[in-house]
């Protein structure tokens, strides 16, 4: 089952993934929601998001998922 908001900690820190689902292989899917990339600090701060999980082993499009709203 999905957890909204599940703190996911790592050796170097830590994020609040708007939503992580636990698979039956005992990997973590994490899918973001970006609601704002309109504005220029709330993409900066993906960008700053997205790398800490592509560090820790988290690809787009593999098992970090993304959503969007259009203007």
């Amino acid at each position: 089952m999905f957890k909204y908001e599940r703190r996911f900690e790592t050796e170097t820190g830590w994020r609040l993934p708007d939503f992580s689902i636990p698979t039956t292989s005992d990997e973590l899917i994490i899918l973001e929601h970006l609601g704002m990339l309109h504005k220029p600090s709330y993409r900066e701060e993906w960008e700053i998001k997205k790398d800490f999980y592509h560090k820790h082993g988290y690809i787009l499009g593999e098992n970090l998922f993304v959503t969007t709203e259009n203007e």
